[in-house]
């Protein structure tokens, strides 16, 4: 027995160890060397040695036909391995447990595992992986009987198997490939493809795989009614079943053999092995296995006029046959009943796909639609406002500036929706004072409460930390949603904001933020739909305080984003209050400062920016907003990307704010074009599109982008990745 005294060995060892060596060797040495790895992984926190010594116990319960423990372990593993991310060890065991699965009726599961398989394929490179995955989803579908499937993904399995040296896969590939053929009864393709796999067995000089190969010889022989060849290689792999002790494959060896003896008139011989499996058969309750060889006990005794002990054979098949047929029906209609649940979650499943595609088109389509025109809009509502206007203009302006921001903000919220959705949304982390925080949210919603007539106030704890790190754009949004809602439904009495650590460590706390407010509150009802995407309370909340019923759900979904919790306590025409809690890291030194980002416009002096869009309005109104930061920039401008291109064969700008969307040449492609031709220049291209971007800042780099605009785009944005 192998002796492993350290993590390293343990390694090491179940990396190297294959099936076939637990199938050969002795079962319970290789159960206690396995607990040793197993225990000498969770020691040192080894979570891949940990999920391969599982598998290969697993592998060893069902070797045992210890199958209830074996499926336990299973999905106990299958389970570690997704929690910790660890793909090659699930795919390493995908093939065992679907087996498993299909074995103890669980077909639901098998299938949603050769899903996981064949989803992975596209992103494999390693050839012996990708011949693997085939090779388990072939044998899925040869168990589904889908003919053609299976014959084709095989064929996907030999063509990658060839293109590496492992020779015990390229056997092992052809023995069940060949046993497939066999059994859809293409026994001449099947004899070609078994000829080839025993090169490769024989090259190994694995026995197992010899042994299995000469079983698939004994089949095909079998098939074609060359009954002494059949019962040669059959002979040759009881041998070596014996010698490894596999009572299993010993007993449907010795069944078949019977078969072809009796076939070949050999009588006696034929006699002798049905009687020794009937034992084996009886002793391990293999009852299909007792049903066959007690019909060919009926044959054999009618063929020797023995009708009395045909007769009693005949009882015994009967009794086990009813025992079976029972069972069996109970499985089939189990077997239904998964096989439709599986056909009913596929469907769910496209369904799902299908429409996620289609909001998705929507939301990008509506997003330029709606964005564009807005961004104009604001940008007028800029430039007005640094005109002199009297009072009663500047009213006007503030108030169309106001209804313009308050539409993109609700624009915001369905696009806020769909990045966290998409899994695009991401996080500044970044060091940033609560304090300022909440002074500006303040500020900034303190009009709002006042034309109500109701009080809004605020309270911070002393023992809030100097400085945090994380986003405070997005703490910002959370607050404002919270404070909106709050004024929005408040009709009189007070809103209060309190600001406090309940935990406070070196190196992270824990900041509570709680708002309450004397508004008209919610039922105990009200209170579990609130953070539904598109609900509010009640449908007459809609129509009496308008809004898109958004807001509570993007705030809940980026305080799960920040590892945080949202509560609400709420009393029907009481009030209602959220509490906040969201853990940050603070930053080394807590004494230590952040600086003011600084634009220092002096620095685009006499810049030659090129303004690329193949909207007229856009480009004036954009033009006009940067003379208006620095009179001394020089503009160029481009309707399309081939306009583009040309103005960079003639100049080279400082700046190209590149639109994406546009005809004839788009802004990718006019920006690759640039980058494949001009590898040296300085220009800094800026992406500016209207549409829903689902890209983070790396995949903008790798198109070429030093950064982003997403229209409309504010001032301060548009200042920061010029002046940058």
């Amino acid at each position: 027995m192998t002796k492993i005294t350290n993590i390293e060995e343990a390694d090491e060892y179940i990396t190297t160890l294959s099936f076939y060596d637990i199938i050969n060797g002795n079962k319970a040495e290789y159960l206690v060397t396995f607990n040793v790895c197993e225990a000498l992984a969770l020691e040192h926190n080894y979570d891949r040695v940990l999920c391969r010594t599982r598998t290969l116990i697993m592998y060893l319960y069902i070797e045992e036909n210890k199958l209830q423990e074996a499926t336990q372990l299973a999905e106990q593993n299958l389970q570690f391995a997704k929690a910790n991310k660890l793909d090659d060890e699930l795919l390493y065991m995908i093939a065992i447990v679907a087996h498993l699965y299909r074995t103890t009726g669980n077909l639901s599961a098998a299938e949603e595992l050769i899903q996981i398989a064949l989803d992975r394929i596209p992103s494999l490179t390693d050839n012996t992986k990708i011949s693997k995955v085939y090779s388990l989803v072939a044998e899925q579908y040869f168990f589904t009987n889908n003919k053609e499937k299976c014959i084709e993904t095989y064929e996907k399995c030999l063509e990658f198997a060839f293109k590496t040296t492992n020779y015990n896969m390229l056997a092992l590939a052809h023995n069940n490939y060949a046993e497939y053929l066999l059994e859809y009864n293409l026994n001449d393709e099947a004899f070609r493809i078994i000829e080839s796999g025993n090169k490769f067995a024989i090259a190994t000089k694995n026995k197992s795989l010899i042994s299995q190969l000469n079983g698939i010889y004994g089949l095909y022989y079998f098939r074609m009614k060359e009954y002494k060849k059949s019962i040669q290689y059959d002979l040759q792999q009881l041998n070596y079943t014996i010698s490894i002790k596999n009572v299993q494959e010993e007993m449907e060896i010795r069944i078949d053999l019977g078969k072809t003896y009796f076939l070949d008139k050999k009588y006696r011989q034929a006699f002798e092995q049905m009687k020794k499996a009937e034992e084996m058969a009886l002793e391990s309750n293999a009852n299909k296995a007792l049903l066959s060889i007690y019909e060919l006990f009926v044959e054999y005794y009618e063929t020797k006029k023995k009708y009395q002990l045909a007769f009693q054979y005949l009882k015994k098949y009967n009794q086990i046959h009813e025992l079976i047929y029972s069972k069996e029906s109970d499985d089939k209609i189990k077997n239904l009943q998964i096989t439709h649940e599986v056909k009913t979650i596929k469907q769910e499943r496209q369904y799902a796909e299908n429409m996620a595609r289609i909001k998705h088109d929507f939301l990008a389509n509506m997003s330029h639609e709606i964005r564009t025109p807005i961004n104009s809009i604001l940008g007028i509502c800029y430039l007005l406002q640094q005109d002199e206007l009297s009072e009663k203009q500047l009213n006007y302006v503030k108030r169309l500036n106001y209804s313009g921001e308050n539409l993109l903000g609700i624009i915001n919220d369905v696009l806020d929706i769909s990045k966290i959705e998409a899994g695009k949304f991401n996080l500044i982390s970044e060091p940033f004072s609560v304090v300022e925080v909440v002074k500006n949210t303040h500020h900034l919603m303190l009009l709002k409460a006042e034309e109500k007539g109701i009080q809004f106030t605020f309270s911070i704890a002393e023992n809030i930390p100097v400085y945090c790190i994380g986003d405070a754009t997005r703490i910002s949004q959370i607050l404002l949603n919270l404070i909106s809602n709050a004024i929005k439904f408040t009709k009189e009495g007070n809103v209060h904001l309190n600001v406090i650590a309940i935990e406070l460590l070196s190196q992270k706390t824990t900041i509570q933020f709680i708002l309450s407010d004397t508004g008209i509150g919610m039922s105990a009802a009200q209170k579990q739909k609130i953070f539904n995407e598109y609900e509010q309370a009640t449908a007459t909340t809609q129509q009496k305080f308008g809004g898109t019923g958004l807001g509570l759900s993007i705030t809940k979904k980026l305080v799960e984003l920040m590892n945080g919790i949202i509560e609400v306590e709420s009393i029907e025409n009481i009030g209602s209050t959220f509490k906040v809690n969201i853990p940050f890291e603070l930053p080394l030194d807590l004494a230590r400062t952040i600086e003011t980002t600084k634009y220092n416009l002096d620095n685009l002096n006499n810049k030659l920016i090129l303004i690329t869009d193949d909207v007229e309005e856009n480009r004036n109104v954009l033009a006009e907003i940067l003379v208006s930061l620095n009179p001394t920039l020089q503009l160029e401008f481009a309707k399309n990307g081939n306009e583009a291109i040309e103005i960079v064969k003639q100049k080279t700008p400082d700046f190209i704010l590149m639109d994406l969307d546009m005809p004839e040449l788009n802004g990718f492609e006019a920006t690759a074009f640039i980058q494949s031709n001009y590898p040296n220049h300085t220009i800094k291209i800026i992406a500016c599109t209207a549409s829903l971007l689902m890209m983070s800042k790396e995949e903008l780099a790798e198109c070429g982008f030093k950064d982003l605009l997403q229209k409309p785009f504010t001032i301060k944005q548009l200042i920061h990745v010029i002046s940058n």
